[in-house]
């Protein structure tokens, strides 16, 4: 019998900057496992599927780790209310039977994939069926509040490039904006105090990735990226 449960809600919030779309990257979370919802379906490299979506399911969690378990419990009641509708396979790719979900989904990285493998049908063929449609509304959560720190850090942002040494000592802002110089290509940084998070910007413009970085560790962090536009930024970060 096909359990589905539509009982979450979520807002499709998107950044303010274009998120950089990259190649698809699979297992990025070790797990032995993987639960697809169609037997003819393989977990497999896509193309360029590695998007905000992947990011949110690696980074969230760093913020919002409340928010993560209570998501990742949802689905997990979810997969056990329908294992009879779904397929475990193995690394390689070989389908198992069904009675092993249940110890599968104890590791939480099975259920990443899992929602990863999800991604990947969306920001291919789109095709989803009722099972991939909840994870779907799943995988739009963890992205919502992902999107919605960017969106912060980017709204409240400073650019401190040209600050004196007594603005950087005594003005400095709560989310900063800077670049460096990584061999003559200037890249954009945007650092939130508040949550520790840090903002990178490709090239393009785009955004490349949004992590926690603690205030401690973003001095050397900096130091080791390259040459600040302003040259006296590690003194005062």
């Amino acid at each position: 019998m096909l359990v589905v449960l539509y009982n979450l809600i979520f807002e499709d919030v998107k950044t303010k900057i274009p998120f950089n779309k990259g190649k698809d990257q699979d297992w990025l979370f070790p797990s032995d496992y993987i639960i697809l919802f169609d037997p003819k379906d393989q977990y497999k490299v896509q193309g360029a599927t590695h998007n905000d979506t992947s990011h949110a399911l690696k980074h969230l969690k760093e913020f919002k780790p409340a928010t993560v378990k209570s998501l990742l419990n949802k689905l997990k009641r979810f997969l056990l209310a329908n294992t009879r509708n779904l397929v475990l396979r193995n690394k390689s790719g070989e389908q198992l039977d069904n009675n092993l979900i249940p110890e599968a989904i104890k590791n939480t990285n099975t259920l990443l994939v899992t929602l990863d493998a999800v991604n990947d049908k969306v920001a291919t063929t789109g095709a989803l069926n009722k099972l991939e449609e909840y994870c779907a509304g799943i995988n739009q959560a963890f992205t919502d509040g992902y999107n919605a720190l960017i969106n912060t850090a980017i709204s409240s942002k400073q650019n401190i490039d040209s600050f004196t040494e007594d603005q950087l000592r005594n003005n400095l802002p709560s989310t900063i904006e800077f670049k460096i110089d990584q061999i003559g290509l200037f890249k954009v940084y945007v650092y939130d105090y508040k949550t520790e998070g840090l903002l990178i910007l490709r090239d393009n413009g785009d955004i490349n990735t949004f992590f926690k970085l603690k205030k401690s560790e973003l001095k050397n962090y900096v130091k080791s990226s390259g040459k600040p536009t302003n040259s006296l930024l590690v003194s005062f970060i």
